[in-house]
């Protein structure tokens, strides 16, 4: 598998738009996961399933599910297939997100929450991805693409 490293100093990189979260992590993963941009080709993922408020997207061997929870926060979860993508959260085979599972009660879902990111303030992103796994990280207020300066979170999914 091809390891491929996608910033938002390369050229031909997405312009981040929207005023959500989840709308400015499914560009930039969409970009680099899916469709490639530039010179830079896709890292070899699909899509599941995009609604308004949600999307997901395959490496082979499962799903990610993100969803939109308000204008600075999503939540992800992950399956194995998608078997209904009529909704922003889709139904599928072994759904869960943190210890929460399908069939139980209540739990902690796993969030992600970056204010900062919805700033215009020296924004950067970065992506390490192959056909399998992404790391994702965000940045606000960094003087770096590799976010060490400033504010980031990172995002961890696949394999």
């Amino acid at each position: 598998m091809t390891v491929r490293v996608y910033t938002s100093l390369d050229t031909g990189a997405p312009v981040l738009t929207g005023t959500r979260l989840v709308d400015r992590v499914k560009l930039i993963l969409m970009a680099c996961l899916v469709n490639g941009y530039g010179s830079k080709p896709a890292a070899g993922w699909t899509i599941g399933h995009q609604h308004a408020d949600g999307f997901s997207l395959g490496n082979g061997e499962g799903f990610i599910n993100l969803i939109n929870s308000g204008s600075s926060a999503y939540i992800a979860y992950i399956m194995e297939t998608v078997t209904d993508g009529s909704t922003a959260l889709a139904a599928g085979v072994n759904r869960r997100s943190g210890v929460w599972s399908d069939g139980s009660p209540s739990g902690s879902l796993q969030y992600f929450y970056n204010q900062g990111f919805l700033g215009s303030s020296n924004l950067h992103w970065l992506v390490v991805a192959d056909s399998k796994t992404c790391i994702l990280m965000l940045g606000a207020g960094s003087s770096t693409a590799d976010l060490s300066a400033g504010n980031g979170v990172a995002h961890y999914f696949g394999n």
